[in-house]
């Protein structure tokens, strides 16, 4: 799947890339979950954090709305977005 390809190209820096092969799997299979967390980190890296947030409301909204999954999204953002406030 492009997803791999997609992580090797965003731990490579290649964004450009990368988001192209991110975009090409979610073409191809719209409720892919781990497309929409990879791509959020892609967009956070690059500084677009309205994209970031947008794919973590895609990810979450395909699974269970629990507590579990709030506090995930709650740590997750602690640690890519350290110096922001709510």
């Amino acid at each position: 799947m492009n997803t791999n390809y997609a992580t090797t190209l965003m731990d490579a820096h290649r964004y450009p890339e990368a988001l192209a092969q991110f975009q090409k799997t979610l073409e191809r299979d719209p409720n892919f979950r781990p497309a929409h967390h990879k791509l959020a980190q892609l967009y956070a890296a690059t500084g677009d954090f309205a994209n970031a947030v947008s794919e973590l409301q895609q990810f979450t909204s395909m699974q269970d709305r629990g507590v579990r999954t709030r506090k995930a999204i709650a740590i997750w953002c602690r640690l890519h977005f350290p110096n922001r406030t709510r």
